[in-house]
């Protein structure tokens, strides 16, 4: 509620949160937020999500997507993958797949 009170229409919330609160945060956007995209975090291929970054935008009638999973570390490894690596230098971002509606467009 707090974001959705300070934010201008047409800004961006992103949070991380565990995969179990996927329910309790759709809910808390309500109508104030749409767009919302979910990627679930996981550590390796092959196991489970034990996070999500989740992200709205205020205003937004866009309908909720689910991207692809993001893989954190190589297989049997403790190594990040290259793409994650990159992300954690610099030298790469992770964008919305969804453009923000604006109201009243």
């Amino acid at each position: 509620r707090t974001a959705g009170a300070i934010m201008i229409p047409g800004g961006q919330l992103s949070l991380i949160s565990r995969p179990q609160s996927v329910a309790e945060i759709i809910a808390a956007c309500g109508s104030r937020f749409g767009g919302i995209e979910i990627t679930l975090i996981h550590p390796r291929p092959g196991e489970d999500a034990v996070r999500m970054l989740v992200t709205a935008i205020k205003g937004s009638r866009a309908r909720l997507s689910f991207r692809a999973p993001l893989i954190m570390h190589e297989t049997g490894s403790h190594a990040f993958t290259p793409f994650v690596d990159d992300l954690n230098n610099g030298r790469a971002a992770y964008s919305r797949n969804v453009r923000a509606i604006r109201p009243g467009l």
